[in-house]
């Protein structure tokens, strides 16, 4: 038997925002690649570019209908760099300001939370309420240079921040997790 860890943590707006770009970012993206490929197509058939030309390919290879692919293209590409820079800031700041207000209208959020990890499970108090979440509840733990992940689901998870460990509370946590987390679970550790 483990010695159980306990920590006490206040989260930040900071923190739920880099959670959410985190956990964000392991969506299946497969058609993110294709989107310039998408708009250009669209856009060309929706013009006419395409269609009339394949009837006549000498036409196609007329200065004006390559400036005018060439322009679509143009296009397709700045459409999709522009989706993703505001992806980054929709993750960034606006995140931020939004957890921000939800932590400063709700007392649950704005409380500190007392996490203790045991063999039994993580269990989390506050003053309103009090969860348990048994070690098979989780599918994976990922470690960061600055926080825990522990993934419910491919697009859930609960976030400890390391800041909130000592040194010796993080190492048995660590002996902790690899005792208890079933083995055909994900377990990414950096020590």
């Amino acid at each position: 038997m483990s010695e159980p860890v306990e920590i006490t943590v206040n989260f930040t707006a900071e923190d739920l925002a880099i959670t959410t770009r985190h956990v964000g970012r392991r969506k299946p993206k497969r058609l993110n690649a294709f989107a310039p490929l998408i708009v250009f197509l669209v856009v060309a058939l929706s013009v006419g570019v395409i269609s009339s030309p394949l009837k006549n390919l000498q036409s196609l290879l007329q200065p004006r209908s390559l400036y005018i692919l060439a322009a679509i293209a143009l296009v397709a590409v700045l459409y999709y760099v522009v989706r993703q820079v505001v992806r980054r800031q929709k993750y960034g700041f606006f995140a931020k300001r939004y957890f921000r207000n939800r932590i400063n209208e709700s007392a649950a959020l704005r409380d500190p939370k007392s996490i203790r990890f045991s063999d039994a499970g993580v269990r989390y108090a506050d003053r309103l309420s009090t969860t348990e979440i048994v070690w098979e509840a989780y599918t994976e733990i990922e470690e960061t240079d600055d926080y825990l992940y522990f993934y419910t689901s491919e697009q859930s998870a609960q976030i400890f921040p390391k800041r909130a460990f000592s040194e010796h509370g993080l190492e048995m946590l660590r002996i902790l997790l690899r005792s208890y987390l079933p083995p055909d679970r994900n377990l990414e550790l950096l020590a």
